[in-house]
């Protein structure tokens, strides 16, 4: 599996409860396809919503998101650093 970076747009006017409702329906098409949702950060004053995914290939996420009835997201290969064990001498990251 290798992970990934799915950035989504939210509509105006979507409350928190809303978005929480649509986070259930991606985990639900998550499990469906076979992929693992990590993580989701969000912002709904600006509209974003950053997800990230662990899945065979970009389709996969991009499945997940037509499943759970989102407009297609912008997705990214992506890597995580934990940012602060960097400066842990020697600790496995």
């Amino acid at each position: 599996m290798q992970r990934f970076l799915a950035v989504h747009s939210i509509p105006a006017g979507t409350s928190e409860a809303d978005f929480r409702a649509t986070l259930e329906r991606v985990a639900e098409a998550a499990d469906r396809v076979g992929v693992d949702v990590m993580e989701t950060l969000f912002n709904i004053q600006e509209g974003r919503a950053w997800s990230v995914f662990e899945a065979a290939n970009e389709e996969e996420v991009r499945e997940v998101a037509d499943l759970a009835g989102l407009p297609a997201p912008e997705v990214h290969r992506a890597e995580i650093v934990y940012t602060e064990l960097l400066s842990e001498p020697r600790r496995a990251r």
